[in-house]
């Protein structure tokens, strides 16, 4: 049974007011599929039973998950191959030479969702820059998702997930099995600091990056809000930063203060 218009209608008012997101009409096949086992899981015998509930009586735990389930984007591990072989080859490279002084540096997963993208980053850092382990280098995840972020932290994952793009060799290098699971070691799991956070509030503690991977976000929000959130991001960046996006997303309709480079075939952004 398809959800009724008024309920659609709460629950895009009720992301919107969240995580910012706007929803619209063409997902609500896909709302519905993740809100029907959220509503058995808590005992509920329909979507529209739960939604009714949320509203009459909404406890901040119950919202809060099916904010959660909602806003949970999907993700790989090396997601684009092509912009992890820009980081490897050139991005990370460059900014180690700038930084031989200081020998800092932070790279930002601005919505990391269950982590593949930050680890991603960690164990090419491992395999490729092993200089930066005594640098004061640090990875920063960060998530709207609270259940998200829990996975994340955990490290765990199925076959399913670690066949979706995790090379073999590494697989078999930095991961543990645990019964039908995989469990990435504590030295990867020690290399990210997660963080929650909700870009779309002012108040959102953005840290201070030389580089950011803000992939497969900005689809999600609205013109006003993708500029708030860029102007943010842009003083949180060194001087010389490198922001790198979704490879079907652009920002040149947007006056905030970033240059678009062409790195390797790979589009990153830049302060100017």
């Amino acid at each position: 049974m398809s959800l009724a218009t008024q309920d659609f209608d709460f629950l895009r008012d009720l992301v919107i007011a969240g995580p910012g997101i706007v929803l619209e009409p063409d997902r609500q096949h896909v709302v519905e599929a993740r809100l029907a086992q959220l509503a058995l899981h808590e005992g509920f015998d329909s979507v529209s039973h739960l939604i009714q509930g949320v509203r009459k009586n909404p406890p901040a735990q119950l919202q809060r998950k099916l904010l959660d389930v909602i806003t949970n984007n999907e993700t790989w591990f090396f997601r684009d191959t092509q912009q992890f072989e820009t980081l490897r080859k050139f991005v990370l490279p460059e900014l180690i030479t700038a930084r031989q002084a200081s020998r800092k540096l932070v790279v930002w997963s601005a919505a990391c969702s269950t982590g593949q993208e930050p680890y991603s980053i960690a164990m090419l850092v491992r395999e490729h820059f092993p200089e930066l382990q005594s640098w004061n280098f640090q990875i920063i995840a960060t998530d709207y998702s609270s259940t998200a972020l829990q996975r994340a932290q955990l490290g765990k994952y199925s076959r399913f997930e670690v066949n979706r793009g995790m090379p073999a060799i590494l697989l078999a290098k930095y991961f543990l099995r645990d019964g039908l699971d995989w469990q990435l070691r504590p030295e990867i799991r020690g290399m990210i600091e997660f963080r929650p956070i909700n870009l779309t509030q002012p108040s959102a503690n953005i840290p201070r990056s030389d580089i950011v991977w803000l992939r497969n976000v900005l689809i999600y929000f609205d013109r006003g809000t993708r500029h708030e959130l860029l102007q943010r991001i842009r003083f949180a960046l060194t001087d010389d930063a490198l922001m790198v996006l979704g490879a079907a997303e652009n920002i040149s309709d947007l006056q905030i203060g970033l240059k678009p480079l062409q790195i390797n075939n790979t589009c990153w952004y830049r302060p100017c």
